[in-house]
């Protein structure tokens, strides 16, 4: 049995991707015959764009660090991924999304060319300016800074004094008791919103 070049083409490519150099035996074509009539129902068909892809995808959850679907290098064998072609249709679809998703993450907002006209009439920035994302770790470092650099100016610069045990179940006592007054309405959680005055009853007395 010869191999049709349709066949001899999947071959290389899954070679190539997985690392594996194996030989194209008979079982071998009969199971990429097999393989190619699976995928030719699906949309787009099967091809090398669609192995070449999901072999990426696989390597990338070997390397992974992630305890999450961290894979193994057993996953890239020619009895898995050819031979049951529907492992690799999971496989395909977890790649897509894996794609899709870095995709969104990597979207950055457009700001209407309208609007950007707008703000340069008013002396504004023709677009807001952009944040550069920060690690979590990062951002908990700069809170416990600016948490220090409050405390420093409340104190006046004097070390305070470490919270003793009867301090902090005062502290709790009292945050029950005003989460407590809060849920029952007693008081008003705190708004930054100011408090209309309120009228008079008297419209004639008013100023």
């Amino acid at each position: 049995m010869r191999p049709t070049q349709e066949i001899e083409e999947m071959h290389r490519v899954y070679c190539e991707g997985s690392g594996f150099d194996l030989q194209l035996t008979t079982p071998r074509m009969f199971a990429w015959e097999a393989w190619l009539d699976y995928g030719s129902k699906a949309k787009p068909p099967w091809g090398p764009s669609q192995m070449i892809n999901t072999l990426a995808f696989l390597h990338q959850r070997i390397k992974s660090s992630d305890g999450y679907d961290k894979r193994k290098p057993a996953c890239l064998r020619f009895v898995y991924l050819v031979e049951n072609p529907a492992n690799f249709e999971e496989e395909l679809s977890l790649a897509r999304k894996d794609w899709l998703r870095a995709q969104r993450l990597n979207r950055k907002p457009k700001f209407a060319p309208d609007k950007a006209a707008v703000c340069r009439a008013t002396g504004r920035p023709d677009a807001p300016p952009e944040i550069e994302a920060k690690p979590a770790a990062a951002v908990m470092v700069d809170w416990k800074g600016l948490a220090t650099a409050m405390r420093q100016q409340v104190t006046g610069g004097r070390p305070s004094a470490p919270e003793t045990p009867d301090d902090r179940a005062q502290r709790v006592a009292v945050s029950k008791v005003i989460a407590e007054a809060i849920s029952q309405k007693v008081i008003r959680e705190p708004s930054n919103t100011p408090e209309k005055p309120h009228a008079t009853e008297d419209p004639r007395l008013e100023s």
